[in-house]
């Protein structure tokens, strides 16, 4: 598999993010880092003064795209129309939103919309099932049974109703912002340049995914050719990612503090962490548990697993996609299909700290 890592700002993803940021109120601590390759919080103040001026937080067209829409409280998970949209690209930036955006139509016009179900919203992106896994259900068919409120689902109508003109709108309002955040980011993509070389070399070694990837484990060596990996400077310590089996393709927009946050996670042995209360609370379910215990047993697709359970396979992919999240399930891939497996060492793990409450909980 060859990877390929590069330090250039992929630009409609953070200008995507620095605007939702901005329409949002979002204080930019949570848009900063203070690792070595970070942007500090006067630099994240200082785009959002400087390329986000002149927008207006009233204009219509501006909340449509990127008002905030709660996923979840507890935890926290949030996203917008304008992600929702952009991270479907799921390719490393190619210089210019306008190129970005061309590409996101043809990608729409000759895969997803062809070989796809749409079966969940994402904190980034939309979750979607291959031709491979069962008939392909049209976007408009399935966007009524998403798991979102009746006003979300009403936008993504009209995202879908006409997909190359929502494109060529939110290109509209992200171009601007982005020619003047490309330039406060530029010193920021050159210092990171050691990082990317750092990256290309240590990803060579197996061993570094778990470590990067916070413990899930993915295995896609056989099927996939070529792993993108370009560097996030919005959200540092974030790295969301699009797996594309029909191009036999990976792409991971990787924060620049990744690496410093799995360095403390590890170091807080002795405290549990935050993605282990979420798996906790996720066991919480019996439907979700008899998954995990169907895919002790042998990996299956999303598909594969809601026919064997008799459950819904829109509720089964939403679960899937939290478990997976929760490092409750590892990924195989097989002949271009994707296949979810119950993570056992994260099993062992939570019942060892469940085991030791007294230990993180003293009286």
């Amino acid at each position: 598999m060859e990877i390929l890592v590069t330090a250039k700002p992929h630009m409609l993803l953070e200008t995507v993010e620095l605007m939702y940021a901005y329409m949002n109120h979002t204080p930019p601590e949570q848009l900063a880092g203070s690792g070595p390759y970070s942007l500090p919080v006067s630099a994240v103040q200082e785009m959002l003064d400087v390329a986000c001026n002149g927008l207006s937080r009233e204009d219509e067209m501006l909340r449509f795209f990127f008002d905030r829409y709660i996923l979840s409280d507890e935890p926290r998970r949030d996203t917008c129309i304008a992600r929702n949209l952009a991270y479907n690209l799921g390719y490393v930036g190619q210089g210019s939103v306008a190129k970005d955006c061309d590409r996101l139509r043809r990608i729409w016009n000759n895969d997803i919309c062809k070989h796809n179900s749409i079966v969940a919203v994402g904190d980034y992106c939309l979750h979607w099932v291959a031709e491979t896994e069962g008939p392909v259900i049209p976007v408009v068919e399935g966007l009524d049974s998403l798991a979102v409120d009746a006003s979300y689902i009403r936008k993504l109508h009209i995202l879908f109703a006409d997909y190359d003109r929502s494109v060529a709108q939110l290109k509209m309002l992200v171009e601007p912002v982005a020619e003047k955040l490309e330039l406060l980011l530029q010193p920021w993509a050159q210092r990171a340049e050691e990082l990317a070389q750092t990256r290309q070399t240590k990803l060579q070694q197996r061993s570094y995914w778990q470590e990067l990837l916070g413990g899930i484990q993915i295995s896609f060596e056989e099927d996939v050719h070529t792993c993108w990996i370009q560097n996030r400077y919005l959200q540092p310590t974030v790295a969301p990612g699009n797996l594309y089996l029909v191009s036999n393709e990976v792409f991971i927009h990787l924060g620049v503090e990744v690496e410093q946050e799995r360095k403390l996670e590890l170091a807080r042995k002795e405290t549990i962490q935050h993605w282990e209360l979420e798996a906790l609370r996720l066991l919480g379910s019996d439907s979700r548990l008899k998954m995990l215990r169907v895919l002790l047993e042998k990996p299956l697709s999303t598909r594969e697993l809601a026919q064997t359970l008799e459950m819904n396979l829109g509720s089964v992919a939403r679960d899937i996609r939290s478990m997976f999240d929760a490092r409750l399930l590892t990924v195989e891939t097989e002949n271009n299909r994707v296949f979810y497996r119950t993570n056992v060492e994260t099993m062992e793990l939570l019942g060892k700290h469940i085991a030791q409450l007294g230990k993180f909980y003293p009286l």
